[in-house]
């Protein structure tokens, strides 16, 4: 059967968040819902599911700021039972001619907790790296979580991480801003 990637409703978007992105992902990675849906009315946040008939097989989360910016791969997972199949890169080929000038924050393997938690974000690393992505060359650190950035070339590292900044401080008051969201990162400041 055939794969096909979906817009998905904002009911849709909701149910994966309750379902799926609660396990997929930590509470410190995870935006509130009331956001993605305040992003998604504002024309900012493009749900996606993968189907192959009427089976959601995994989700990409698309966050753009500004109609020509590039666009924040905010989450993408592949759902229980279909990971290590090539789901996940599958989602990035047909995401590629759509998004050409799309990046990504993955968890930073260098700041690891411990070895299981470093090794898995450096699967991660890898897994983007296969699929084109190359580093940015800047970190970012959001709500305490260090992250570094990949992007598909040729990207512009700089507008990208303006873009980035902007995306975020836009959507918090400018001492939330100022304590919680590091981009690039405080040390590359």
């Amino acid at each position: 059967m055939k794969h096909e990637l979906r817009l998905l409703t904002l009911e849709q978007m909701g149910e994966i968040y309750q379902v799926h992105m609660s396990a997929d992902f930590p509470p410190a990675e995870r935006k509130p819902l009331a956001v993605l849906e305040r992003l998604y009315a504002q024309g900012r946040y493009t749900p996606l599911g993968l189907f192959e008939g009427e089976e959601l097989l995994a989700y990409a989360m698309l966050w753009r700021h500004r109609p020509e910016g590039p666009v924040l791969l905010d989450y993408l997972a592949v759902c229980r039972g279909g990971r290590g199949k090539g789901t996940g890169s599958r989602v990035l080929e047909l995401l590629w001619p759509e998004y050409p000038d799309l990046f990504a924050e993955v968890e930073d393997p260098a700041l690891a907790p411990d070895g299981e938690s470093r090794a898995l974000r450096e699967r991660r690393v890898a897994f983007y790296r296969r699929a084109g992505l190359a580093p940015l060359g800047y970190r970012a650190e959001i709500f305490g979580v260090p992250y570094v950035m990949l992007a598909w070339p040729p990207a512009d590292s700089r507008a990208v991480m303006a873009a980035h900044r902007e995306m975020y401080l836009s959507q918090f008051p400018p001492e939330v801003g100022r304590r919680q969201i590091h981009i690039p990162a405080e040390e590359e400041e």
